[in-house]
């Protein structure tokens, strides 16, 4: 039997070396920071894209809301004083006298406010 030993040498000894720590930890340095710039604006994009479609799918909804519920205000103001039936919790109909705001407003000023003697009074607060 023959013994081999040729698994045993080497057929390059130069090729050992180890690579220099200095570069490696540069070229490591600058990896860590690429990533977590990219992470930050990752994220920063994430949220500005969600702030954006937040703004376009629910605050233009209130708006629009909030301008049927002005509209639906105006025509209410806008209308004359008028009977209105309802019932009541017993199931008995009821009529009731329905005055705008504004002329209920003018109407109590007009009864209850202040006289002419008492505007010219000075105030005690």
């Amino acid at each position: 039997m023959s013994v081999h030993t040729h698994h045993n040498l080497e057929h390059n000894t130069e090729d050992h070396e180890d690579p220099t720590s200095g570069p490696l930890w540069i070229i490591g340095a600058c990896s860590c920071v690429v990533f977590i710039a990219v992470f930050f604006a990752l994220t920063a994009l994430y949220y500005q894209i969600n702030r954006v479609e937040y703004g376009g799918k629910v605050v233009s909804i209130e708006n629009q809301d909030r301008q049927v519920v002005i509209e639906a205000q105006e025509f209410l103001r806008n209308q004359e004083a008028r009977w209105g039936q309802y019932t009541d919790a017993q199931d008995q109909s009821q009529q009731r006298l329905e005055v705008p705001i504004d002329h209920a407003i003018a109407t109590i000023v007009q009864q209850y406010g202040p006289t002419d003697n008492q505007k010219d009074a000075p105030s005690t607060q």
